[in-house]
């Protein structure tokens, strides 16, 4: 079974995947990264050269093929797939989780990781603050399908101790 994590950009669906995919001794894959892999492009130029809507058809595309070859894994979505109907015929082959955050934690991740994220990279604070307060807004109701939400406190340990104990039964 793949585990699906899923939250806004910043969340910690990539360090929490990969920490949940050593627990249990899984493949870790984050499908950002295997679209770069794959379209040996990075996502900023994929957005810049190619568009949004282009990007998501790729997402789309890699998101099946992953779930079409792998057995068992722990796979970290875009902040954007799951807002997708599309996506969701796929995702709801896996077993999803929402890594949920408060707007104030985000904002102080992203603010400072900004260059790396396409979508804010040329926002001041209190655009970025607004982007994500917009966004939550419109994806709540694609992030909160999941199966299992997570809401992120605490430490990085703590936080992953109480991710794998609530991700047993899933396996």
């Amino acid at each position: 079974m793949i585990i699906s994590l899923m939250g806004f950009m910043g969340s910690g669906k990539s360090t929490f995947g990969r920490r949940l995919a050593d627990h249990y001794k899984l493949n870790f894959i984050d499908l950002d990264d295997y679209i770069v892999e794959n379209e040996k492009m990075s996502i900023n130029e994929i957005f810049d050269g190619k568009g949004e809507e282009a990007f998501r058809k790729l997402e789309n595309q890699y998101l099946g093929k992953i779930i079409e070859n792998e057995d068992k894994c722990v796979l970290s979505l875009g902040g954007g797939t799951p807002c997708r109907e599309q996506n969701w015929d796929l995702l709801n082959l896996t077993r999803t989780i929402y890594l949920k955050r408060t707007p104030l934690f985000l904002f102080n991740i992203l603010k400072s990781k900004k260059a790396k994220r396409p979508l804010i990279k040329d926002l001041v604070d209190h655009e970025i603050r607004d982007l994500i307060n917009r966004k939550l807004e419109q994806r709540a109701a694609f992030y909160e399908r999941a199966e299992l939400i997570f809401y992120g406190y605490g430490s990085k340990k703590a936080l992953a101790e109480r991710l794998a104990k609530k991700t047993k039964h899933m396996l």
